[in-house]
């Protein structure tokens, strides 16, 4: 028997007749029944359009909004990149030809696509009629070479001065780091736009420098914006009017495509127009950017909203609704409630309306207490009970069809994160939610259930899995990546906030097997996709099992391994590039096990990481290692101890005393020990964490990034937490022999630590070429199998006289 859908399982109540009606004859009763049921019938149908009206209207003002709050966003990262642009030219100057440190920045910056529309990046140099000559050959020079473009051609096709009109006292040279330069030839298309500071994007040049702020302002190329970021040479902008044009020595500049930035945020929908327009003071609009088919459509809302200047956006809907309108379905449950009351007229006929009555009560009774036994209490979805029943029946066709039907575990990444930064009752909602989303993605026939946690289960009809269940998978992690709508007040200070969220998938594919396999496999794929980085879907396949229980296995036995001896440390030398004396040495842990013998680090120390006895091994470590450190520190050797610092051991209130608890038993200085974090912990939590590391440099210690460059480090984080080194990441060093664009990479984060007061230290040094290039570079120290492998104490303490150093 064909199992029932989750709508099967509602609670209906029958209706409820007058005392009356049960002594009056069936004839009568049957009639009263049918004007009752078509007057009811009609009141259900007009609530019924009313209410479906009703739900359209708020979904299409919900989605304007959603669309707006997305061209806000990212009008607010093209003004912050074109801000940290200018940053980053502080420190690393593009000069001449010279610009290919930059690109590389922006190639890093700009990944993945992180900032649509952006179609040429440059900086606006302010100069004086006496310099403006040498400036445009300058200019020439490095556009000339940096786009691989012949002098004489571009000279031919732009004129020997670039529009350089004769008799003003100032030129404004632009100088294209990054982006199309055909775009910068439309620019020189008019012969006095070269000569910015004369046309109306030399207005937008002057309200950056009089205010000291960014300029957001539309240009005169078709659905073209400009971003203005004022330059006052070394320093910030100036306090008044008269200093600030005095200061003012240039400005960054990028020009977006408007018509790009709206398809972005409508995902390309051919069934909505948008029209972004500038809201001037005086209340009038300027029609900035468009996007979509013609005039005409019901318009949804406008939505005004401000992002370094007041804008509104007109959302349109084209064509008509894919759905029946709410009149349509009004009629429909009329019919349908008509013919209801008619059907259940002639039932009445032949039966007494108590009984009738009493039945319906049973039922509804039932209905309900059947309905919550198989439903979750939270979200109204499937629970594990319907769901394993409805996966042991869709085993039960696969095996009489020779087909095969699919599970697919879904897991939010993080949410014991969002549980604790929104609380439980956010938590909550935001698990409503992904429900309720994850049943509209999906067809009417699969099920869509809840195991518990923040886990989700999706079975699949064989139909919905002939283009392969990862086709679903996939689909159903682009729709959890849309951000989700979040009530309650946050650190910002604002009530209703868009959350994004990511999720990984586990996916399980059968023919034959019970329902308890099918979902152990599609979590254990879950798993897996989890330890691959998460955020993606993997498909289960037989040697994972094998492979979960060696880890399982595994883990059990780590948490033995402190107690019975098996871990050791290992020393690897960290030394001066310069005199190649060696600095100190960085602790890494190790594995021996009984049986196995050496065990990988790559191995065990994320099976530490997921269980959660990485905060006891990591405690271990610290306090080994200290003690070590500081029996060389009394033979004499002054040497920096580098221990790495788990991401669960930065969480917890009492790392500090941890920290403080190692020195102090082991009596090593404070400044000896350097503590390292990866980029990605700065980016989990900033408050906490800088709170945090702000607590460890007040005991003393040196605070130290890992792997710098492998993540997303920006200046604003750098200065902002307390650090002392960054530890550039091996892969840097790996092909500077053989790509220019890898070396000026090395070049740039070797300048950016330098300027930022921090020490820099390569790791990976295997090769000659490698060490002389980081002297040439004037990097600080490092460290490789050039100079050491990782030793035991015994082996590696003879490597600390200057005279006995490799070099």
């Amino acid at each position: 028997m064909e199992e029932p859908s989750l709508a099967d399982h509602r609670g209906a109540t029958a209706p409820v007749g007058p005392p009356a009606t049960a002594r009056a004859p069936g004839r009568v009763t049957a009639v009263l029944v049918l004007l009752a049921g078509l007057l009811a019938s009609a009141a259900v149908g007009t609530w019924w359009a009313d209410d479906v009206r009703e739900d359209e209207a708020m979904a299409r003002e919900h989605r304007a909004e959603e669309i707006a709050r997305t061209v806000a966003s990212t009008i607010r990262r093209h003004v912050d990149v074109t801000v940290a642009a200018l940053n980053i030219l502080r420190v690393e100057p593009a000069e001449g030809a010279d610009i290919e440190p930059f690109r590389a920045w922006y190639e890093l910056e700009d990944a993945g696509g992180r900032h649509p529309g952006t179609v040429m990046l440059g900086y606006i140099r302010a100069v004086t009629a006496e310099d403006a000559p040498a400036a445009f050959d300058e200019l020439a020079a490095g556009l000339t070479a940096g786009y691989a473009v012949e002098e004489d051609a571009f000279r031919s096709a732009f004129g020997d001065d670039l529009g350089l009109e004769p008799g003003r006292d100032r030129y404004c040279i632009p100088t294209v780091l990054a982006g199309d330069l055909a775009v910068w030839g439309a620019l020189g298309a008019d012969r006095g736009v070269i000569d910015q500071c004369q046309t109306p994007v030399g207005g937008a040049i002057d309200q950056a420098r009089d205010t000291g702020r960014v300029a957001f302002v539309p240009w005169g190329l078709d659905d073209h914006l400009l971003v203005v970021a004022p330059h006052y040479g070394e320093g910030d902008a100036p306090a008044s009017l008269d200093a600030r044009r005095s200061a003012f020595v240039g400005a960054m500049f990028s020009v977006i495509d408007g018509r790009t930035l709206l398809d972005t945020a409508t995902g390309s929908r051919n069934d909505l127009r948008l029209e972004l327009t500038e809201v001037h003071m005086s209340g009038e609009r300027a029609l900035l950017a468009t996007t979509g088919g013609a005039t005409g459509g019901t318009p949804l809302r406008d939505v005004t909203f401000f992002a370094d200047g007041t804008w509104r956006l007109g959302v349109t809907q084209l064509g008509g609704p894919a759905s029946p309108s709410p009149d349509v379905q009004g009629w429909a449950v009329f019919v349908a409630g008509a013919a209801a009351s008619l059907m259940l007229a002639a039932l009445l006929r032949t039966a007494s309306v108590s009984r009738e009555r009493a039945l319906a009560l049973v039922d509804v009774r039932t209905g309900e207490l059947h309905h919550q036994a198989l439903h979750d209490a939270l979200t109204g979805l499937a629970n594990r009970s319907l769901v394993t029943d409805r996966a042991e029946h869709l085993l039960r066709r696969a095996r009489r069809d020779d087909d095969e039907c699919a599970a697919l575990v879904i897991g939010l990444d993080g949410f014991k994160t969002i549980n604790e930064t929104l609380g439980h009752e956010q938590g909550d909602a935001l698990l409503r939610s992904v429900g309720a989303r994850l049943a509209r993605t999906l067809r009417e026939s699969d099920t869509v259930g809840r195991m518990g946690g923040d886990e989700f289960v999706v079975l699949l009809e064989q139909g919905a899995i002939e283009p392969g269940p990862e086709v679903v998978a996939d689909r159903i992690l682009d729709v959890l990546r849309e951000p989700f709508p979040v009530g309650g007040v946050g650190a910002d200070g604002d009530a209703d906030r868009d959350f994004p969220i990511t999720a990984s998938v586990g996916v399980a594919v059968r023919r034959s097997g019970t329902a308890s396999e099918l979902l152990r496999d599609a979590d254990i794929a879950l798993h897996q996709a989890k330890a691959e980085g998460r955020n993606r879907a993997v498909v289960f396949r037989p040697e994972m099992q094998a492979a979960a229980h060696e880890r399982l296995t595994l883990s059990l036995e780590l948490r033995d391994a402190i107690g019975h001896g098996q871990l050791h440390l290992d020393y690897q030398p960290t030394f001066d590039i310069a005199s190649m004396r060696v600095t100190g040495v960085e602790a890494l842990l190790r594995w021996r096990h009984p049986v196995r013998g050496p065990v990988s680090p790559l191995e065990f120390i994320p099976l530490a990481e997921q269980s959660g006895i990485i905060v006891d091994i990591g405690a271990w470590v610290l306090r080994e290692a200290c003690g070590q450190m500081a029996i060389w520190h009394a033979h004499g050797h002054d040497l920096r101890l580098h221990v790495n610092v788990s991401g669960h051991q930065l969480e917890r209130d009492d790392f500090v005393t941890t920290v403080a608890g190692a020195l102090a038993s082991t009596a090593l200085p404070a400044r000896n020990l350097v503590l390292e974090i990866t980029e990605s912990m700065l980016m989990h939590d900033a408050v906490a964490v800088g709170a945090r590391l702000a607590e460890l440099k007040a005991l003393g210690v040196q605070l130290a990034i890992d792997d710098f460059g492998t993540g997303y480090s920006s200046l604003s984080y750098l200065r902002q937490f307390p650090v002392d080194s960054i530890k550039i990441d091996r892969s840097f060093l790996t092909d500077i022999a053989h790509s220019t664009e890898a070396a000026a990479l090395l070049h740039s984060l070797i300048r950016l630590g330098r300027s930022l007061g921090l020490e820099t230290l390569a790791e990976g040094i295997e090769e000659e070429a490698q060490l002389d290039h980081l002297r040439r570079e004037a990097c600080d120290s490092g460290q490789g199998y050039l100079v050491s492998r990782p030793l035991p104490p015994g082996e590696v303490e003879h490597l600390f006289t200057p005279s006995q150093v490799p070099g």
